[in-house]
């Protein structure tokens, strides 16, 4: 088989694959269906642009899309080990970043008013959703596990219980806010189990 059925089989099972249709693909890399078509029948080939567009769509690496067989490969498909590092090294400098900015927040509003060190450390718990929301944005966008429930359960709890701390220190018991995240977490279940 040659390089552009390759690329033409490749897009196709991957476009398949994300349960994309021609349309959706197109919309996402801006060019028009029939682009996409045409390049999924061979009779054109989209350029490196494209190709590297298209590689963190599907979370694949560009020389993916010359290989043969992909059928089985796509299914069995891990991003190289260090591609994932980066990746996942990346994450760990943002959420890094996050809780010094927590610790520079305390550490500033202490060195203000010492005699508030008792609401303070509100700093600490906001850090926690803001965390978890972006890993699960993260893991989605950059392919690098499918969508986990646990995250966005964990941040649905986590943010709940940072609002009602919040409401706490200013003296509001705002207890019933639990009661807002049962739907809510059955919306996740159902909707994680939907998208399977």
């Amino acid at each position: 088989m040659d390089v552009k059925n390759n690329i033409a089989n490749n897009i196709a099972e991957l476009r398949k694959n994300k349960k994309l249709t021609q349309a959706e693909l197109a919309e996402k890399l801006c060019y028009s269906d029939k682009a996409v078509s045409k390049w999924e029948r061979a009779e054109s080939t989209p350029d490196v642009e494209i190709l590297y567009k298209m590689s963190e769509l599907f979370g694949v690496s560009v020389d993916f899309f010359f290989q043969e067989d992909s059928i089985k490969k796509i299914k069995d498909y891990r991003l190289p080990d260090s591609i994932l590092k980066k990746k996942i090294a990346l994450l760990g400098l943002i959420l890094t970043s996050i809780w010094f900015i927590a610790v520079v927040i305390f550490v500033y509003s202490l060195l203000q008013d010492i005699s508030l060190c008792k609401i303070y450390w509100i700093a600490f718990v906001w850090p926690v959703p803001i965390c978890l929301l972006i890993s699960s944005i993260y893991f989605n966008r950059m392919h690098i596990t499918k969508p986990n429930p646990y995250l966005v359960s964990g941040f649905l709890w986590s943010l709940l219980a940072a609002i009602y701390l919040q409401a706490l220190i200013l003296d509001q018991n705002i207890w019933l806010i639990f009661l807002v995240g049962i739907p809510l977490q059955i919306a996740i279940i159902v909707a994680y189990y939907l998208k399977k």
